[in-house]
């Protein structure tokens, strides 16, 4: 870059007077075959040639402009690339569960990070993930957090963990993922989030379905109006939930019935909430029930109506044997979308006028299988 900028003018230099010579000549050669007398034709030339000058002048300017701020993101770039480098953000996982191997894949894949420690109190299942990881085990979060080898941690443990794991490395200057649901209550969450900023920390939810791409279409298309003025959105969970037929029941899931919800109603909901803000609960509805071991029933199908300001709004959570069904649907008064989570698929339907007048006949058979 340096070489570049310094030898930038005397080559623009040269380069110009070597057009303004040619300029010259070429211009006092045809003004000779036009009959001009030979020693006037230098003299038309350089004026012809020299009137030319301020827009040669306009379009170096122009083009010395584009390169300077080609340098500026050369070194720029270059400064991205070198702290990238340098400064990896050390992550922890505190949970070797089956969670803990879909949060070391995606950090895996995520540039300028590098999982630099694995806390578990299972000596088993803690060595098992820390060796495939190639990172240092800890059973304790205190001696993680006094050994300073991470910059932030992701909280993967069972929930009624996830509240005094959370301000414990909140207060130890680590930033927080916590794996939904954040908490048991609301209050617990607000306190997370109070601590976070007393002690100028990150924390955020795991929410894992808001960070798809199809997701962020559907938000910028709400953005811009391209769905019109929306009058209903529905959020569907259905997928068969293995535990409550055939186990184990000792699982943090199955040990009250409102855990079904707080597992997965923060899919549901967070949707809900990002788009239109939080709703007011209307009814729930519970059926399906099931028992199990102890005669401990368990409702399998959820239905919880509410409103989000003029938005009708419809959660389904079904843990019944059928086919998997994971979308949030919003109806428009110029379209429909319907985002497939599970498979992170937007779809989207409006019509137009042909559709409306020229040909409705067309519009039923495409959308017929």
């Amino acid at each position: 870059v340096a070489v570049i900028g310094a030898l930038t003018w005397p080559i623009l230099l040269l380069l110009v007077l070597a057009v303004y010579a040619a300029s010259f000549w070429k211009t006092a050669r045809g003004l000779k075959s036009e009959g001009v007398a030979a020693n006037e034709a230098p003299r038309h030339a350089a004026f012809l040639t020299l009137s030319k000058i301020p827009n040669a002048i306009g379009m170096i300017r122009y083009h010395w402009r584009r390169l300077s701020h080609a340098q500026r993101r050369i070194i720029e770039y270059k400064k991205e690339v070198t702290c990238m480098a340098v400064s990896k953000v050390r992550v922890g996982l505190i949970g070797a569960g089956h969670i803990a191997s879909w949060h070391a894949y995606a950090l895996r894949a995520t540039d300028g990070v590098e999982i630099t420690a694995v806390c578990d109190p299972s000596q088993a299942a803690g060595k098992a993930l820390s060796d495939r990881l190639g990172v240092r085990l800890f059973s304790d979060v205190a001696d993680l957090i006094d050994a300073g080898v991470c910059d932030a941690v992701h909280i993967l443990t069972p929930p009624h963990l996830h509240h005094p794991l959370a301000l414990q490395c909140l207060r130890g200057g680590l930033h927080v993922l916590v794996e939904k649901p954040v908490a048991t209550s609301a209050e617990e969450t607000a306190e997370i989030q109070a601590v976070a900023l007393e002690n100028g920390v990150r924390f955020h939810a795991g929410h894992n379905f808001m960070g798809l791409p199809s997701y962020d279409r559907l938000k910028r298309m709400l953005a811009k109006g391209e769905l019109g003025r929306v009058s209903v959105a529905e959020v569907h969970w259905c997928l068969p939930l293995a535990p409550l037929r055939s186990g184990p029941f000792g699982i943090w899931l199955l040990r009250e019935p409102k855990n079904l919800l707080l597992e997965l109603g923060p899919h549901l909901m967070g949707f809900i909430v990002d788009l239109f803000g939080v709703p007011d609960i209307q009814s729930v509805h519970l059926s399906k029930p099931v028992d199990l071991p102890g005669h401990d029933t368990r409702h399998q199908a959820w239905r919880i109506a509410a409103q989000a300001g003029d938005v009708d709004v419809t959660l389904t959570l079904s843990m019944v044997e059928t086919i998997d069904d994971r979308a949030l649907t919003i109806r428009g008064s110029a379209g429909r979308a319907r985002l497939d989570f599970a498979s992170d698929t937007l779809v989207v339907e409006s019509e137009n006028a042909s559709e409306l007048v020229l040909n409705p006949l067309r519009k039923q058979l495409d959308l017929s299988w």
